[in-house]
């Protein structure tokens, strides 16, 4: 047993260590924004895009350098419009846990729930994949944004709660995907 696992837990600390190497390498220090989100905009349904918490912050950072993502540290402090609290880093977690909601679900044009989500079958139940009519200038200005994100949460720590299949990153990856991802996430 241990045998067979060995060549796995050895290839997986080398590929852990090279991670970190290269992010340590590549950290970068930034100018430290502050931005305002106002989350009562973001509530009730068919809000504008512009309104949600996601196209806020899209808003107020998508002509920032992509160095801001590029730190381990928060990539911003959030002030919430009437909400009072001091960002020492609940806010921050709070306003990207609120994102990804957003991602999510309809409220935003980019992911769609997986067959097996929509139909309580299979795995990847609660799995969403892009949106294949996503194609426009400004989805890709938001995917784009969206990967700053993932790339920054890699360096950071702080977990994005996106839940995305197997099936999703073997595309983002260009690995060959195979019936097995596909069932996972469309088990009809």
């Amino acid at each position: 047993m241990l045998q067979a696992t060995a060549p796995h837990y050895i290839w997986h600390t080398t590929r852990e260590a090279i991670v970190a190497r290269i992010l340590k390498e590549t950290n970068s220090r930034s100018d430290h924004f502050r931005i305002t989100i106002n989350r009562s905009k973001a509530k009730g349904t068919q809000i504008p895009f512009t309104a949600t918490v996601f196209g806020q912050t899209l808003m107020l950072l998508a002509d920032q350098h992509p160095r801001i993502f590029k730190t381990s540290k928060r990539f911003w402090t959030v002030n919430f419009v009437g909400e009072g609290a001091e960002d020492a880093g609940g806010p921050f977690r709070e306003h990207i846990s609120d994102i990804c909601a957003e991602l999510m679900s309809d409220t935003l044009p980019l992911f769609v729930p997986t067959a097996n989500n929509v139909n309580n079958a299979g795995e990847c139940r609660e799995g969403f994949v892009p949106r294949a009519g996503a194609t426009s200038l400004r989805h890709a200005t938001m995917f784009r944004f969206v990967g700053r994100m993932m790339g920054g949460a890699l360096r950071n720590g702080e977990p994005l709660n996106l839940y995305l299949p197997r099936l999703f990153w073997k595309k983002l990856l260009r690995c060959p995907v195979g019936l097995s991802a596909v069932a996972s996430v469309d088990q009809t």
